[in-house]
């Protein structure tokens, strides 16, 4: 399965690949991996986030309705670029930062939704993934739409 995701486990977009490892009548499993690139621009720095969402997925029902539900760690790796003309001082002692700091975070996405297949082939999704994320224990109210294909 290939599809995009608007919102959803990746931020603000991503492609994703899926993979069924599971198959019967009613339920479906399966492994999933995104490639997103967030972008964002604050203040006077920029910041490039390369985000990895790993996670497993499983949908239940049959015919063209389905439950969704899953649970995805996503990665990824804050650069933030300062601007070389920004000094900070410390007693009047002008402090040079580095040009780029960087961090590893890391978020789960539990998620419940529901996926329309519209055909064998193309599916829609909508799904409620609320993010919790490893600034102590941070929650924030989240969701996605995506459309795919599965092969």
């Amino acid at each position: 399965t290939i599809y995009f995701e608007i919102g959803g486990c990746g931020g603000a977009y991503s492609f994703n690949y899926g993979r069924t490892f599971f198959k019967n009548e009613s339920w479906q499993l399966s492994a999933n991996i995104g490639l997103p690139l967030m972008p964002v621009l604050l203040y006077d720095s920029y910041s490039v986030y390369p985000v990895v969402p790993l996670g497993v997925s499983a949908l239940y029902g049959s015919g063209h309705h389905f439950l969704k539900l899953g649970l995805t760690n996503t990665v990824y790796l804050g650069y933030t670029y300062r601007n070389p003309a920004q000094s900070e001082y410390d007693n009047g002692v002008q402090i040079h930062k580095p040009k780029y700091d960087s961090k590893m975070h890391d978020s789960i996405f539990p998620l419940i939704g529901y996926q329309y297949q519209i055909n064998s082939t193309y599916f829609a999704h909508i799904v409620l993934s609320p993010l919790i994320y490893d600034n102590g224990f941070s929650f924030f109210p989240w969701g996605g739409i995506g459309f795919g294909i599965n092969f």
